[in-house]
């Protein structure tokens, strides 16, 4: 969302609001939010969906005085998938800095609260009842951005569900956390659904592919990625020639190397994060694989 930057008119030196607009991705129901967070489902929806659209002004708006309000970030920040949870956290506090700048939200500061769930499952879920504590514990919660893997989504999804809260994932692509119900989880990226038969027109119909590879990293997303794409691929007639599973945040997969190489390959797709790319592409190069 992006919004005009307020000016001030020159004539007569009078103060002229011109729109400025603030994008915040969150929201509350009522004016005055009371220290028990009560408040209907459906009246956060409208005003989140109305603050989505940045209609907040920013000209004379005062500091924000009444206190705190709190977004949870739980996503990955140790690890090695620290790279794109920490991606997630800088975000959040540029948004919620850009928000306070310009008054806060209905005169309260936005306050970011990074929570490491180390893409563990396990560790998601002490995660999520810790953010149920604190929300039962009447403090003034606004919503959780995350998480950041479809695996600790899910996980988490069963304790948020019946919290008075929003919950938003960055990332997670698993096609079912969205067909469960839920009445307070959005997420604002593709599923997998979507990316798959994507990418597989794009081998098939822009490359041209006729040799492809399917590795994919097992864990939920690469898994899940990789049905989709093979399912894809077969319904273009265009089956790949080898599946490869390959271990996530390995060191090496050299032990996939002599497989994609016999396959001879014209193009390799990856169903995994890019902590897998990192690895494999320098490997394949070195074994003389120059595969799309």
């Amino acid at each position: 969302m992006e919004g005009s930057a307020g000016h001030r008119s020159r004539g007569r030196g009078r103060a002229v609001c011109q729109g400025a607009l603030a994008p915040i991705p969150f929201g509350i129901a009522r004016e005055e939010v009371p220290s028990s967070m009560s408040r209907t489902l459906p009246g956060m929806v409208v005003v989140v969906a109305l603050l989505l659209t940045g209609m907040v002004t920013s000209c004379g708006v005062p500091a924000p005085t009444k206190g705190d309000l709190i977004v949870y970030v739980a996503a990955p920040l140790s690890g090695w998938q620290a790279d794109g949870g920490q991606t997630v956290v800088g975000g959040a506090r540029l948004a919620a800095q850009e928000i306070n700048r310009r008054g806060g939200l209905l005169g309260y500061r936005v306050k970011i609260v990074a929570i490491d769930d180390e893409a563990d499952s396990d560790v998601a879920a002490q995660v999520a009842n810790e953010i149920a504590e604190a929300v039962r514990g009447r403090e003034r919660v606004l919503g959780v951005i995350g998480h950041y893997n479809s695996g600790q989504s899910a996980v988490g999804l069963e304790v948020y569900k019946d919290l008075p809260i929003i919950v938003i994932t960055p990332t997670s692509s698993d096609p079912s956390l969205t067909q469960k119900g839920y009445r307070n989880f959005f997420r604002v990226n593709a599923t997998d659904a979507a990316q798959g038969p994507y990418d597989a027109e794009f081998l098939v119909n822009e490359l041209g592919a006729e040799r492809i590879v399917l590795i994919y990293a097992q864990n939920d997303y690469g898994v899940g990625l990789k049905a989709q794409m093979e399912a894809a691929l077969d319904s273009l007639g265009r089956s790949p020639v080898e599946i490869i599973a390959i271990e996530e945040a390995a060191d090496t997969h050299a032990h996939a190397i002599p497989r994609i190489k016999a396959a001879n390959p014209d193009a390799i797709f990856l169903a995994g994060y890019e902590t897998e790319g990192y690895i494999l592409l320098p490997e394949l190069r070195e074994a003389g694989i120059e595969a799309t």
